[in-house]
């Protein structure tokens, strides 16, 4: 009796790719859904304070399938070497504790390199208790998953052409860097809304809250909100209702002196925002050009590159804001000062 199955010659063994060859069709639709679920890990997100019980679950969801993806990848790359390529993204993240082999890492490599990474997020959610604690550890398992993705995608196609349908996936740097700068932005506008008070009265002291409350909410309403993160939100969000405590109560002025003091003190520690890598890269770069530039130069294309700085310098901030009708290239003298002392 012929049996239903029938496994015929044994079939050579596939043939080893090299890292100039394009993956195989099966690993390039699970690549093209890495690529995809990247897309949607660095996509703003809308009022992220409004629903945090509601964040943190599409939080997770986002980590676990993106932990899925890297292990259907892993199973699909063969253990081949791959040639390394310079990587033009390689110091847009922040720094990452999965350094390449000196052989030269495949694809399966780094998959698996990133899903170590991932068991500590994991880890760190599982031990979560409050609701800060999980919203952070969830932004912060974003941010790993991104830099993973990011590395898999470069190197399975290291030294070849990126097929179409991944060819964006590669440039995930620049929504990090686009992100930082918007929130940059929003930070340094809350520094120049704070007002000192003008004697240590209780009235000179209400003046001052309320213009830190006002611009504590306004900081909340911005569309550039969204790029803030889930640590400073919550730094934000707890001196917010410290100052509504205390216009609720006796508003006694010695601690609302001390109140505006912590209102100071973290618009101060905003500025730790121009320490991220990728935010250091993009200003070093982008101040040695414009540095370079003369008053002939300043044009609207350079005003908007200027723009960019802002939150870098208060000096280049106060030069470029309290600039009224004069013409940037009227300025230039005094924005050449500033750069040069940035560069």
């Amino acid at each position: 009796m012929q049996s239903h199955f029938d496994p015929g010659a044994p079939e050579d063994p596939p043939p080893q790719r090299s890292g100039s060859e394009p993956a195989r069709p099966t690993q390039s639709v699970a690549l093209s859904a890495l690529r995809d679920h990247a897309c949607l890990l660095v996509a703003p997100r809308e009022h992220p304070d409004e629903d945090p019980p509601r964040a943190i679950r599409e939080g997770r969801a986002l980590i676990e399938r993106g932990v899925a993806l890297l292990e259907e990848v892993q199973r699909h790359d063969e253990e081949v070497e791959i040639e390394i390529v310079d990587d033009p993204f390689a110091d847009a993240f922040e720094a990452t504790a999965l350094p390449p082999p000196s052989t030269g890492p495949s694809a399966s490599d780094l998959c698996f390199a990133g899903l170590l990474e991932m068991k500590g997020v994991q880890r760190q959610l599982a031990e979560a208790r409050e609701e800060d604690e999980l919203l952070s550890a969830v932004e912060a398992g974003r941010r790993k998953l991104i830099r993973a993705i990011r590395a898999v995608l470069k190197v399975a196609h290291a030294g070849s052409e990126v097929p179409e349908a991944l060819n964006d996936s590669l440039d995930l740097s620049g929504t990090e860097v686009e992100s930082a700068l918007a929130a940059r932005k929003l930070y340094a506008r809350f520094r120049r809304s704070l007002r000192r008070p003008p004697d240590d009265t209780p009235e000179g002291v209400l003046h001052a809250l309320r213009y830190a409350a006002g611009a504590l909410a306004a900081l909340r309403t911005d569309p550039a909100y969204a790029y803030v993160r889930a640590t400073d939100r919550t730094m934000l969000r707890g001196l917010r209702e410290r100052i509504l405590e205390w216009a609720r109560g006796e508003k006694a002025a010695q601690r609302g002196l001390e109140l505006m003091g912590d209102v100071e003190t973290t618009a101060d520690l905003l500025r730790g925002i121009n320490q991220r890598q990728e935010v250091r890269l993009h200003d070093r770069a982008l101040v040695a050009r414009l540095g370079a530039l003369g008053p002939d130069d300043a044009n609207a294309e350079v005003a908007a590159d200027l723009a960019r700085l802002e939150g870098l310098d208060d000096a280049l901030d106060q030069v470029l804001t309290n600039a009224g009708s004069t013409t940037l290239r009227e300025l230039w003298p005094r924005v050449a000062a500033c750069l040069a002392d940035l560069s």
